[in-house]
């Protein structure tokens, strides 16, 4: 992927992060990184996919713009416009009409940007007449386009989808990884993230390993995930909410792509965080030894900073690690001195 600084809004640099499957381009704008950029690039193989279902072979640019600081009305839009893209036969930047969906929304999915396009596919001369220059300026951004009326993007929104895209739904994306090759991970399938164990098995009767897939459960969204040594992780669902997963036992290496019950991996019960008051900064994961996971944020956008730890094999979180240690009282009895730790904790 290539990287390119925009300017910001409040002495923060945003960025964009930009990919390429086939004749689909990917862009998305903001300000830390995010899981949306993998997520991204989950769109961009699924709108390659989709094009090619349509016989359409001219260049599409996917443009996501994050509002990541707080909540607001998604907004789409559809144009014929210039694309400026890298041409590796030439090496060389070049600029090309093509498809442009542009989308500003703080969350993005799949379906949504999947249903823009096959529209614009399927009108796109269309959109070439009609698209009329258009001002955006909300929550700080402010950018000048090409679009269709956005009232007609938004009754096609409305409408219910068409047997392809049904189709396409059903079609799997995995994270895109370079380096993956067993552990935890997840893909795409209709609308729904599915959390995996990916893992080496041997075949006895071809005498060779093959790789297997366990798949623990899954998720309307994958809002951050943190991976630490393949066999555990933390995945948010939500800005304050995760599951810890882990194998914490030998995997047996016989046949078979299913796990003894003494063998399977672990799950946790659904922990939210308390109080983030309207945190949007990515949380800051790290495995701390021990079987102990510390989670670090910022309350609200100039709050205090707040640390908390879970407790991996109790399956506890400790919301506030500040405050219990400041609400610890030592107290003294015949015997010296005793201390008396006062553990609130989700149960």
């Amino acid at each position: 992927m290539l990287n390119t600084s925009v300017a910001s809004v409040f002495a923060h640099t945003d960025w964009t992060y930009m990919g390429s499957f086939g004749n689909v381009r990917t862009s998305i704008t903001t300000g830390f990184r995010y899981e949306k950029i993998n997520k991204v690039a989950i769109f961009g193989q699924l709108a390659e996919k989709l094009s090619r279902e349509m016989n359409y072979t001219g260049l599409i640019h996917l443009n996501f713009i994050h509002h990541y600081i707080r909540n607001v009305i998604p907004h789409s839009f559809i144009a014929y416009d210039y694309i400026g893209h890298w041409n590796a036969d030439l090496e060389q930047w070049q600029t090309r009409r093509g498809i442009v969906i542009r989308q500003f929304a703080r969350e993005f999915d799949a379906e949504t940007t999947l249903k823009l396009l096959e529209y614009a596919i399927s009108n796109r001369r269309n959109i070439r007449r009609t698209q009329e220059r258009y001002v955006y300026n909300r929550q700080h951004r402010q950018m000048e386009f090409y679009t269709i009326a956005t009232s007609r993007i938004d009754r096609m929104l409305d409408s219910p989808n068409s047997r392809l895209l049904n189709r396409m739904m059903q079609q799997r994306v995995d994270r895109q990884e370079e380096k993956f090759i067993d552990g935890i991970s997840y893909f795409w399938q209709n609308n729904r993230y599915h959390i995996f164990m990916k893992y080496r098995r041997w075949n006895r009767e071809m005498q060779s390993i093959y790789y297997a897939e366990y798949v623990l459960f899954d998720v309307k969204n994958v809002y951050d995930f943190h991976r630490f040594r393949n066999w555990s992780a933390i995945i948010f669902d939500t800005d304050s909410s995760f599951y810890a997963v882990r194998q914490s036992v030998y995997i047996p290496f016989g046949n078979g792509s299913s796990f003894p019950d003494v063998h399977k991996p672990q799950i946790s019960k659904r922990h939210v965080i308390e109080n983030t008051l309207g945190n949007f900064i990515p949380f800051n994961v790290h495995s701390i030894g021990g079987n102990k996971v510390s989670i670090h944020f910022q309350e609200g956008t100039w709050g205090r900073e707040r640390v908390l730890l879970y407790l991996v094999e109790d399956d506890v979180l400790i919301q506030d690690l500040d405050k219990l240690i400041r609400e610890s009282r030592v107290d003294r009895n015949d015997n010296g001195i005793t201390e008396n730790y006062s553990l609130k904790t989700e149960n």
